[in-house]
């Protein structure tokens, strides 16, 4: 039984999503009304992050809707991976 408790830990943990999770309020977003080429949140902590969409993240909604999160600052979870230069990149966004 601990053997099968295990190997299920081990598999959760090899498909868990990749990189980071944060959750804050969106206070930028650059593109137009079909693209979004960068977006700015501040985290719950107040840090300032900025990101750069991953061409094949798993968005929960199309990337423009992140004006409407810019305009009613309800919060996104933004689940990235920091890039070889420094880069944030969004491999994931959902509603928090």
């Amino acid at each position: 039984m601990a053997g099968i408790v295990l190997g299920i830990a081990v598999l959760a943990w090899i498909l868990r999503p990749p990189g980071r999770t944060v959750v804050g309020v969106v206070i930028g977003v650059d593109g137009d009304l079909t693209t979004v080429a960068s977006f700015t949140i501040r985290a719950e902590n107040g840090t300032v992050l900025d990101f750069v969409p991953d061409e094949d993240g798993d968005f929960a909604f199309d990337l423009p809707h992140l004006r409407v999160h810019l305009i009613d600052r309800s919060p996104v979870e933004v689940r990235y991976v920091t890039t070889d230069d420094g880069t944030l990149l969004a491999v994931g966004i959902d509603d928090a």
